[in-house]
């Protein structure tokens, strides 16, 4: 399942999104808000979204009694589809695998890689 956000909610303020390919990425804050939105209610739909929904603020647990491995945990998230061009002919997928990282090594929690920039 794709976790979609409409073009006037990601667009609105400063209309700018910045993966930077570390952990963190970046965006206004509504656009920020807006993804945290999504994906909170997505995870609330059913106990098998997000790991199985055991979370501490913008962390989950992954438990490998709810998803065997790290990559079945990853597809629970779903993923967030962000289209670009004039006719929105460029499409990039936003997976868990990108906007979760580890929280530290050998932990089993993985926490939401987005910050707000002003």
């Amino acid at each position: 399942m794709n976790l979609n956000i409409s073009e006037k909610n990601l667009n609105s303020g400063q209309g700018a999104f910045f993966d930077s390919g570390t952990t963190l990425a970046y965006a206004p804050p509504y656009t920020v808000n807006a993804i945290k939105d999504s994906l909170n209610h997505y995870c609330g739909l059913s106990s098998e979204h997000c790991g199985g929904n055991r979370r501490r603020g913008s962390c989950w647990l992954y438990n490998p009694d709810n998803n065997p491995t790290v990559e079945d945990f990853y597809a629970s998230f779903g993923s967030f589809s962000f289209y670009f061009g004039e006719d929105e002919d460029y499409q990039y997928e936003w997976r868990a695998q990108d906007f979760l990282y580890q929280e530290a090594s050998g932990s089993r929690w993985f926490c939401l890689g987005l910050e707000v920039f002003e």
